[in-house]
Protein backbone atom coordinates (compact mmCIF):
# COMPACT_ATOMS: atom_id res chain seq x y z
CA UNK A 1 0.00 0.00 0.00
CA UNK A 2 2.40 2.52 0.91
CA UNK A 3 4.46 2.42 -2.53
CA UNK A 4 0.97 3.07 -4.15
CA UNK A 5 -0.02 5.88 -1.78
CA UNK A 6 3.32 7.69 -2.35
CA UNK A 7 2.93 7.42 -6.13
CA UNK A 8 -0.35 8.85 -5.85
CA UNK A 9 0.99 11.74 -3.23
CA UNK A 10 3.35 12.57 -6.37
CA UNK A 11 0.44 12.58 -8.73
CA UNK A 12 -1.68 15.09 -6.87
CA UNK A 13 1.40 17.12 -6.19
CA UNK A 14 2.08 17.42 -10.11
CA UNK A 15 -1.57 17.63 -11.25
CA UNK A 16 -2.24 20.56 -8.89
CA UNK A 17 0.93 22.21 -10.28
CA UNK A 18 -0.40 21.75 -13.64
CA UNK A 19 -4.12 23.19 -12.78
CA UNK A 20 -2.13 26.15 -11.79
CA UNK A 21 -0.08 26.59 -14.48
CA UNK A 22 -2.63 26.51 -16.78
CA UNK A 23 -4.83 28.87 -14.65
CA UNK A 24 -7.31 26.42 -13.44
CA UNK A 25 -6.55 26.22 -10.13
CA UNK A 26 -5.69 29.77 -8.32
CA UNK A 27 -4.33 30.53 -4.77
CA UNK A 28 -5.64 27.66 -2.02
CA UNK A 29 -9.43 27.47 -3.91
CA UNK A 30 -10.05 23.90 -4.75
CA UNK A 31 -8.86 20.33 -4.20
CA UNK A 32 -7.81 17.03 -5.88
CA UNK A 33 -8.18 13.63 -4.18
CA UNK A 34 -7.80 9.64 -5.47
CA UNK A 35 -9.72 6.82 -3.77
CA UNK A 36 -7.89 3.67 -3.25
CA UNK A 37 -10.71 0.97 -2.91
CA UNK A 38 -8.72 -1.64 -2.01
CA UNK A 39 -8.00 -0.07 0.87
CA UNK A 40 -11.19 2.47 1.45
CA UNK A 41 -8.75 5.52 1.69
CA UNK A 42 -9.34 8.58 -0.09
CA UNK A 43 -5.42 10.43 -1.06
CA UNK A 44 -6.59 14.11 -0.57
CA UNK A 45 -5.59 17.44 -0.74
CA UNK A 46 -5.67 19.53 2.45
CA UNK A 47 -6.12 22.99 3.45
CA UNK A 48 -3.46 24.83 2.67
CA UNK A 49 -2.00 28.43 2.03
CA UNK A 50 -1.27 28.31 -1.31
CA UNK A 51 -2.08 24.70 -3.77
CA UNK A 52 0.91 26.17 -5.89
CA UNK A 53 3.12 25.23 -3.07
CA UNK A 54 1.76 21.59 -2.24
CA UNK A 55 4.14 18.67 -1.24
CA UNK A 56 3.87 15.66 -0.68
CA UNK A 57 4.14 16.17 2.83
CA UNK A 58 0.97 17.96 3.03
CA UNK A 59 -1.50 15.62 1.18
CA UNK A 60 -3.69 13.87 3.49
CA UNK A 61 -4.72 9.76 3.65
CA UNK A 62 -8.01 9.45 5.20
CA UNK A 63 -10.92 7.28 5.76
CA UNK A 64 -15.07 7.02 4.33
CA UNK A 65 -15.60 8.11 7.46
CA UNK A 66 -13.45 11.16 7.74
CA UNK A 67 -10.85 9.72 9.89
CA UNK A 68 -7.08 11.06 8.96
CA UNK A 69 -5.00 8.30 8.56
CA UNK A 70 -1.98 10.48 7.65
CA UNK A 71 -0.96 13.93 7.76
CA UNK A 72 -1.76 16.76 10.04
CA UNK A 73 -4.16 19.27 8.33
CA UNK A 74 -7.68 19.22 7.26
CA UNK A 75 -10.38 18.83 4.42
CA UNK A 76 -13.16 19.55 6.04
CA UNK A 77 -15.77 19.86 3.62
CA UNK A 78 -13.59 19.27 0.65
CA UNK A 79 -13.73 15.52 1.98
CA UNK A 80 -17.03 15.54 2.44
CA UNK A 81 -17.80 16.80 -0.96
CA UNK A 82 -15.40 14.29 -2.81
CA UNK A 83 -16.83 10.92 -0.50
CA UNK A 84 -20.32 12.02 -1.39
CA UNK A 85 -19.24 11.62 -4.94
CA UNK A 86 -17.11 8.00 -4.45
CA UNK A 87 -20.26 6.52 -2.55
CA UNK A 88 -22.73 7.20 -5.40
CA UNK A 89 -20.00 6.69 -7.99
CA UNK A 90 -18.03 3.18 -7.81
CA UNK A 91 -16.43 3.58 -11.31
CA UNK A 92 -14.79 6.70 -10.12
CA UNK A 93 -11.07 7.24 -9.15
CA UNK A 94 -10.53 10.51 -9.04
CA UNK A 95 -12.22 14.31 -8.20
CA UNK A 96 -11.06 17.22 -9.24
CA UNK A 97 -12.53 20.79 -7.87
CA UNK A 98 -11.25 23.75 -9.56
CA UNK A 99 -12.15 27.05 -10.12
CA UNK A 100 -11.16 27.79 -14.42
CA UNK A 101 -12.12 31.05 -14.71
CA UNK A 102 -14.68 30.86 -17.36
CA UNK A 103 -16.41 27.70 -16.06
CA UNK A 104 -16.58 30.34 -12.46
CA UNK A 105 -18.49 32.69 -14.03
CA UNK A 106 -20.83 30.14 -15.48
CA UNK A 107 -21.38 29.57 -11.98
CA UNK A 108 -21.47 32.61 -10.58
CA UNK A 109 -24.20 33.57 -13.33
CA UNK A 110 -26.25 30.09 -12.24
CA UNK A 111 -26.14 29.27 -15.58
CA UNK A 112 -25.61 25.41 -17.12
CA UNK A 113 -22.64 24.87 -20.14
CA UNK A 114 -24.84 23.88 -22.82
CA UNK A 115 -23.86 21.31 -25.53
CA UNK A 116 -22.22 23.92 -28.19
CA UNK A 117 -19.65 21.67 -30.07
CA UNK A 118 -19.73 18.48 -31.75
CA UNK A 119 -16.01 17.99 -29.74
CA UNK A 120 -18.07 18.65 -26.41
CA UNK A 121 -20.38 15.65 -27.65
CA UNK A 122 -17.13 13.65 -28.01
CA UNK A 123 -15.58 14.16 -24.93
CA UNK A 124 -18.18 14.92 -22.46
CA UNK A 125 -21.13 13.60 -24.07
CA UNK A 126 -23.88 15.93 -22.89
CA UNK A 127 -23.97 19.40 -20.95
CA UNK A 128 -22.25 20.49 -18.08
CA UNK A 129 -25.26 21.14 -15.09
CA UNK A 130 -25.51 23.44 -12.68
CA UNK A 131 -25.81 22.02 -8.81
CA UNK A 132 -27.68 25.28 -8.09
CA UNK A 133 -27.68 25.55 -3.85
CA UNK A 134 -25.05 28.03 -2.72
CA UNK A 135 -25.43 26.66 0.97
CA UNK A 136 -22.67 24.16 1.19
CA UNK A 137 -22.29 21.60 3.75
CA UNK A 138 -25.89 21.11 4.26
CA UNK A 139 -28.05 17.76 3.79
CA UNK A 140 -29.58 19.12 0.90
CA UNK A 141 -26.28 20.62 -1.01
CA UNK A 142 -24.70 17.17 -0.24
CA UNK A 143 -27.65 15.19 -1.59
CA UNK A 144 -27.69 17.56 -4.64
CA UNK A 145 -23.81 16.22 -5.44
CA UNK A 146 -24.82 12.74 -5.54
CA UNK A 147 -27.51 13.42 -7.90
CA UNK A 148 -25.38 15.36 -10.00
CA UNK A 149 -22.43 13.22 -9.62
CA UNK A 150 -25.06 10.61 -10.16
CA UNK A 151 -25.29 11.10 -14.06
CA UNK A 152 -22.51 13.46 -15.02
CA UNK A 153 -18.74 13.81 -15.20
CA UNK A 154 -18.65 17.38 -14.92
CA UNK A 155 -20.82 19.69 -13.16
CA UNK A 156 -20.34 23.59 -11.97
CA UNK A 157 -21.10 24.32 -8.19
CA UNK A 158 -23.40 27.64 -8.07
CA UNK A 159 -20.58 30.23 -7.37
CA UNK A 160 -18.05 27.51 -6.17
CA UNK A 161 -16.55 26.71 -9.72
CA UNK A 162 -16.25 23.18 -11.41
CA UNK A 163 -15.74 19.57 -10.58
CA UNK A 164 -14.54 16.92 -13.22
CA UNK A 165 -14.05 13.16 -12.54
CA UNK A 166 -13.33 9.75 -13.54
CA UNK A 167 -10.67 7.09 -13.70
CA UNK A 168 -7.83 8.94 -12.70
CA UNK A 169 -6.49 12.41 -12.36
CA UNK A 170 -5.29 12.89 -16.17
CA UNK A 171 -9.09 12.03 -17.29
CA UNK A 172 -9.97 14.23 -14.57
CA UNK A 173 -7.59 17.00 -15.29
CA UNK A 174 -8.54 16.73 -19.47
CA UNK A 175 -12.25 17.20 -18.99
CA UNK A 176 -11.04 20.43 -17.19
CA UNK A 177 -9.20 21.55 -19.82
CA UNK A 178 -12.10 20.70 -22.14
CA UNK A 179 -15.01 22.30 -20.09
CA UNK A 180 -13.15 25.42 -18.99
CA UNK A 181 -12.46 26.37 -22.88
CA UNK A 182 -16.31 25.20 -24.39
CA UNK A 183 -17.11 27.59 -21.24
CA UNK A 184 -14.66 30.25 -22.94
CA UNK A 185 -16.29 29.83 -26.15
CA UNK A 186 -19.48 29.99 -24.93
CA UNK A 187 -19.31 32.90 -22.91
CA UNK A 188 -17.56 34.55 -25.81
CA UNK A 189 -20.74 33.71 -27.96
CA UNK A 190 -23.64 35.49 -25.80
CA UNK A 191 -21.67 38.60 -26.17
CA UNK A 192 -22.51 38.71 -29.57
CA UNK A 193 -25.68 37.48 -29.43
CA UNK A 194 -27.89 34.20 -28.56
CA UNK A 195 -25.39 31.41 -29.26
CA UNK A 196 -26.59 28.12 -31.41
CA UNK A 197 -26.92 25.73 -28.60
CA UNK A 198 -26.74 21.88 -30.27
CA UNK A 199 -30.24 20.10 -30.14
CA UNK A 200 -30.73 16.40 -28.93
CA UNK A 201 -31.19 15.65 -32.73
CA UNK A 202 -28.16 16.80 -33.57
CA UNK A 203 -26.44 15.43 -30.70
CA UNK A 204 -27.50 12.07 -31.01
CA UNK A 205 -26.19 12.12 -34.38
CA UNK A 206 -22.81 13.19 -33.76
CA UNK A 207 -22.48 10.10 -30.94
CA UNK A 208 -23.17 8.08 -34.04
CA UNK A 209 -20.19 9.51 -35.24
CA UNK A 210 -18.01 8.80 -32.35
Amino acid sequence: MKLSVEKLKEKIVRTTQKLCQYGLMFYNWGSLSVYIPEEKVVVITPLTPDMACLSTFDVLIVDMEGNILEGENQAKFNLKLHRQIYNVRPDVRAIIHAHPVHCTALSVLHEPLPVILPEMVRSIGKDVPLLKSVYIDSESYLLEIKEKAFANNAFLLANNGLITMGENLDVCFNLCRIVEKCAEIYLAALKVRNPHTLSSEEINYLKKLF
